[in-house]
């Protein structure tokens, strides 16, 4: 499902970032700082007990390629758009939960909640895979630092388009990265591993 703007507008400056965190359910959602409080569902008050308007936290009504409307607004990368179960309009019921997707400046969906709750509501069957992955890269010259943001960058535009062989009808609900490591050779003696300049975070 497209999520694009009808009237697209270029990025905005000085926006507040959006980070991402698990939440205590286990879910990983794009939160930010409100007075001091940090809020992840903006169709709830600041305490997280009572249904409000996302107008509160500076969201406004934009409508979607797809003809539908949302509540949206923009953080540094990227836009959340609250809107009901069905995904169709900005018109939110406090009986019901809203549907809260984060899509980055590139047009890709980072967060969806009514896929979550789906697959949750018919009793999906749910596979967690681990990958463990080293790449190699020629640094021509860069920090080595920009081989780490460069994999991650990769591996999470993949992720966020959905790329799959075709052959099968899972679907990605939930990705994270919990682990990175930078590990730089020495070129004078490259077949020597210097761990004195193992990075981890």
């Amino acid at each position: 499902m497209a999520w694009r703007a009808l009237n697209p507008h270029p990025k905005p400056q000085g926006l507040p970032p959006a980070t991402r965190r698990r939440l205590a359910d286990g879910q990983m959602r794009f939160t930010w700082v409100h007075r001091d409080v940090e809020i992840d569902d903006p169709a709830l008050d600041m305490a997280a007990h009572y249904f409000a308007s996302p107008q509160e936290y500076g969201f406004v009504v934009r409508e979607l390629q797809n003809g539908h409307t949302a509540w949206a607004r923009d953080f540094d990368n990227g836009t959340m758009l609250v809107m009901n179960a069905a995904g169709d309009s900005h018109v939110l019921s406090p009986k019901a939960r809203s549907r809260i997707v984060f899509v980055d400046w590139d047009g890709f969906t980072l967060q969806d909640t009514g896929l979550i709750e789906a697959a949750q509501h018919r009793g999906a069957e749910l596979a967690t895979v681990r990958l463990t992955l080293t790449a190699t890269y020629d640094l021509r010259g860069d920090a080595p630092e920009a081989a780490r943001a460069a994999l991650i960058g990769l591996l999470a535009n993949a992720l966020a388009s959905g790329v799959s062989d075709g052959g099968t009808l899972i679907q990605l609900l939930d990705h994270s990265f919990e682990s990175s490591s930078l590990m730089v050779e020495d070129p004078q003696t490259s077949s020597d591993t210097n761990f004195s300049k193992l990075l981890d975070f």
